[in-house]
């Protein structure tokens, strides 16, 4: 009456992954480079700009969102 086959699990067996830090990808690595790179050049602004004596902290906050705002997305895009 019933068409409903019940398999067992007996031939199963669960694989364990191993992690380990050798193992990271190439894409895992550009994302780390990237977001390197973005907060060097946004560090590189601000020491620019100290060191001319001409410190815009609203100018540096407004260009360091319009920069995080642009990073974030190129990097959702990405996946």
């Amino acid at each position: 009456m019933n068409d409903f086959v019940i398999k067992k699990k007996e031939g199963r067996t669960s694989k364990v992954k191993s992690f380990s830090f050798n193992q990271s990808t190439k894409k895992e690595f550009i994302l780390i480079l990237k977001t390197v790179a973005f907060f060097g050049a946004f560090l590189g602004l601000i020491y620019l700009s100290i060191s001319r004596n001409n410190l815009m902290l609203s100018e540096l906050l407004t260009v360091g969102g319009i920069l995080s705002i642009v990073f974030l997305i190129h990097i959702l895009s990405n996946r």
